[in-house]
């Protein structure tokens, strides 16, 4: 980089900091060249060899990894992304989609189908969808507990009527 000198004022803006090989500012060199970089494709090109040729351009690898570690700084982006993959799994697990859930939750009050709980529980802060392992259909959405409980059971109606009849003391 060339010395940076005082003395006489630029020819655009009147600043006296300037280069030594030049008659403009450092900031109105600066500018020339963005607009020139910007404007003449050839000068553009020599630029990022050369820039390319002396390791100041940083490789695609390195551009991909600036890109997303900017991403996962991005509170908009992970809302958006954290979206997107649980409306993926719900398809591609329960084949049913957000609003599907949405709606089926509503149609619960906005609470477990068995408890009756608001508050889902679990490291999802969601309540789980309950479906048949047989056919798949989806019968409704439950707290942590409640699922857990009834996957604990193994999904069959012959083990809660045992339960039952063990909390009843007929057992």
């Amino acid at each position: 980089m060339a010395e940076k000198v005082q003395g006489s004022p630029c020819k655009r803006c009147g600043s006296t900091e300037r280069y030594v090989a030049s008659r403009n500012c450092v900031a109105c060199t600066r500018e020339g060249c963005r607009q020139r970089y910007a404007t003449d494709p050839e000068y553009a090109q020599a630029r990022r060899a050369a820039a390319k040729a002396h390791g100041q351009l940083p490789s695609s690898r390195e551009r991909e990894r600036i890109r997303w570690s900017k991403r996962r700084q991005d509170p908009e982006y992970l809302a958006r992304a954290r979206a997107q993959k649980r409306d993926r799994h719900l398809i591609k697990t329960y084949g049913i989609d957000t609003r599907q859930y949405e709606r089926l939750l509503a149609a619960q009050g906005g609470q477990c189908a068995l408890c009756k709980t608001d508050t889902p529980g679990g490291s999802g802060d969601c309540f789980h969808v309950d479906h048949c392992h047989a056919t798949g259909k989806v019968r409704g959405l439950l707290c942590s507990q409640c699922n857990q409980a009834l996957g604990k059971l193994g999904d069959t109606i012959e083990a809660l009527e045992r339960v039952l009849r063990y909390l009843k003391g007929l057992a």
